[in-house]
């Protein structure tokens, strides 16, 4: 089993079309919690920090994304629900071997930041599909072991 970070810088981000226009909405959105997971996408609980002159209709206009429901707000950030049919999000659906798992995002400043889990073959084939759709700036891999107590091993 491995456990896997994968990070890229913003310069890195900038060449992806798709992540561009998030950005061009977005000061960031941190997913905090998976609700649902479908064949079809991945329902997100979701923080998100709006730019300036910016709303949450204009975040459901990027084909993948919609927002479902606000669950809170606060001066300079929402909660919501929000349905993910991205194609990176529904191919590590298809592996069944992989755990994406929160809190990860994308930030206008830091970059985006992706954390996930699973066999150790499955995620290596995953990460190398991603080396060639987007490739991160760093990939952090460690492994779980067995004698440990609490499975995870920060090496």
């Amino acid at each position: 089993m491995r456990r896997v970070t994968l990070r890229w810088n913003l310069s890195s981000l900038r060449g992806s079309k798709e992540i561009s226009n998030i950005l061009k909405i977005v000061e960031s959105i941190e997913v905090l919690s998976h609700l649902s997971v479908t064949s079809n996408g991945v329902l997100q609980l979701a923080e998100i920090r709006m730019k300036e002159g910016k709303t949450l209709e204009d975040i459901s206009e990027i084909s993948w994304l919609e927002v479902i429901e606000v669950l809170e707000k606060e001066d300079d950030s929402v909660v919501v629900s929000l349905w993910c049919t991205h194609p990176f999000a529904k191919s590590a659906i298809e592996l069944s071997n992989i755990q994406v798992y929160p809190p990860y995002g994308i930030d206008s400043v830091r970059g985006m930041e992706i954390r996930m889990s699973g066999l150790s073959d499955s995620v290596r084939r995953f990460v190398s599909t991603l080396r060639v759709v987007l490739p991160p700036d760093k990939i952090s891999v460690n492994s779980i072991r067995d004698s440990e107590r609490n499975g995870w091993t920060d090496g």
